[in-house]
């Protein structure tokens, strides 16, 4: 039977590495979090090891307008990482979004439609309310 916990600010849905750190800071600016993971335990040697993974932190840069069919505009910069988790900053529309799935294998099909979802779904949401 579920369990009714008291109402936090903040859920992050796969913790992992990026998850982590964006409650701690998130918890170190007063809001309320709780991470929820799923899954074997994983660490970095040998889960994450080079040169199977190799991730040197750059992002891309949408740089011209009808290049793409997800919803955007020139300036954004997105990223994805290993264990799809992805971001993405569109300055702007004044959107940001995160989602961190702890999924394997990176850009597996199921997940990057999950995120497609998720993106379109966001700019919906806001062009509704605007």
């Amino acid at each position: 039977m579920a369990e009714r916990l008291k109402p936090v600010d903040v859920v992050t849905v796969g913790v992992g590495m990026t998850g982590g750190i964006m409650g701690k800071e998130l918890a170190a600016a007063g809001l309320k979090v709780v991470g929820l993971e799923r899954g074997p335990m994983r660490d970095t040697v040998p889960d994450f090891q080079s040169p199977a993974i190799h991730d040197e932190l750059r992002f891309a840069v949408r740089k011209a307008q009808g290049m793409s069919p997800v919803p955007g505009s020139v300036g954004e910069f997105f990223w994805g990482g290993a264990t799809g988790t992805y971001f993405w900053i569109d300055p702007a529309n004044g959107i940001a979004g995160v989602i961190l799935m702890q999924y394997l294998p990176f850009a597996d099909a199921k997940a990057l439609a999950v995120y497609d979802a998720f993106e379109r779904g966001t700019y919906q949401l806001v062009s509704a309310t605007r």
